[in-house]
C-alpha cells in the first residue's frame, strides 16, 4: 500500500484495546467513553493520535493514521519431502510474519526508499524493516 491509498482491514486500537477495523474506504467508526485515548494501528503504523472525549459533548471526530510503508523481508521454510527450500518472503505488516519465519540477512534496495523505523518485536523475535516506501 502506498501513495495515500486507504487500507482495508487495519485494526484500530484506543489505548491498547481494539475498537474497530477499517472498511474498504480506510474508515473505522467506533465510540469511546469520556477521557483521553491514544489511537494506534499497531503493525501498520508507528504513529499515534490522541482523542480527548468530553462528557456531554456529542459529535464526530476525524483522525488519520498513516501506514509506515515498511517492507519486511524474511525467510520461510518451503521444503517438501526431501526438497529443502527457503522462500524469501515480503510483507508490509510485521504482524503477518509467521512464527516459524527466520530473519533475512542480506541487502535489499528500492528506488526512492527511505530508512525504516527501529526494530520491533513480534513472536518473541526482533524484526527490522529493510526499507520504507515513501508516500507520494
Amino acid at each position: 500500500p502506498c501513495c495515500g491509498v486507504p487500507l482495508e482491514g487495519v485494526a484500530i486500537y484506543a489505548t491498547k484495546r481494539q475498537v474497530g477495523v477499517t472498511n474498504q474506504n480506510g474508515i473505522a467508526q467506533f465510540e469511546l467513553p469520556p477521557g483521553r485515548h491514544t489511537l494506534t494501528a499497531p503493525g501498520c503504523s508507528s504513529s499515534e493520535e490522541v482523542a480527548e472525549i468530553v462528557h456531554g459533548c456529542p459529535g464526530t471526530a476525524h483522525f488519520k493514521i498513516l501506514a509506515s510503508g515498511e517492507l519486511h523481508v524474511f525467510l520461510q521454510d518451503n521444503s517438501f519431502d526431501d526438497d529443502v527450500k527457503d522462500g524469501v518472503m515480503l510483507c508490509t505488516n510485521v504482524e503477518n510474519i509467521p512464527e516459524d519465519a527466520r530473519p533475512f540477512v542480506g541487502a535489499a534496495s528500492l528506488p526512492g526508499g527511505c530508512p525504516p523505523r527501529p526494530s520491533i518485536e513480534q513472536a518473541g523475535r526482533m524484526w527490522k524493516g529493510l526499507i520504507c516506501v515513501r508516500v507520494g
